[in-house]
């Protein structure tokens, strides 16, 4: 063989071997990087959950509303916001008027600011009120025998009475039942078919 063609191959062998090297250089470089991934990869893989989480975390529920004078309740009832009465005449935002407290129930005591319309049978009474749904109340009963005294006591400050009979809710027997007049205060009994004035009202 001539030294031209050795010369040749000894070329082409060199830079076979500088090939081999860089190959193996490259390869060891994708090694370590590849080590360096895998012990990235937890982290990667929490930082995601974390995000993923992030991204479906229920947004945060709006501000509750701040309760208003009027506001109905889920049990029905109306709240008074900011209104505290102190004393009989007292009007409360639903357009009823505090009394007091009831000396029967031990809780505060409501009215309607005016009478029923007309004149009303005892049982009639009865009836008429229970109908009546001022202030958005269905609640509203004829006074007892004691809350119909609170009521003539703060006549001046509920407003609306005359100077007549009005009835309580309490029986004296089968055929009566106790009415209280407005012009001087005093209570008796009166026969049931009578027909005489009526102010509703109700427990707070």
């Amino acid at each position: 063989m001539s030294k031209s063609v050795l010369d040749v191959l000894d070329a082409e062998i060199a830079a076979l071997t500088s090939t081999l090297r860089q190959l193996k250089s490259t390869r060891a470089a994708l090694c370590r990087d590849l080590a360096l991934l895998n012990r990235a990869a937890p982290n990667r893989k929490l930082r995601n959950a974390a995000k993923r989480a992030k991204a479906l975390k229920p947004a945060p529920l709006p501000p509750a509303r701040e309760p208003k004078p009027g506001d109905r309740m889920p049990d029905g009832t109306i709240i008074y916001v900011g209104v505290s009465p102190t004393k009989p005449g007292d009007r409360m935002p639903d357009g009823t008027i505090y009394v007091g407290v009831s000396p029967t129930t031990g809780r505060p005591l409501y009215a309607m600011p005016h009478d029923l319309r007309g004149l009303h049978t005892w049982a009639g009474a009865k009836t008429a009120a229970a109908e009546q749904t001022f202030g958005r109340h269905t609640d509203w009963r004829v006074p007892t025998k004691e809350e119909l005294d609170m009521l003539y006591c703060a006549r001046d400050a509920v407003g609306g009475f005359q100077r007549d009979f009005y009835w309580s809710s309490l029986e004296h027997s089968s055929s009566y039942a106790w009415r209280q007049y407005f012009n001087l205060g005093g209570q008796n009994v009166n026969i049931k078919t009578f027909t005489i004035r009526v102010r509703c009202v109700r427990s707070g």
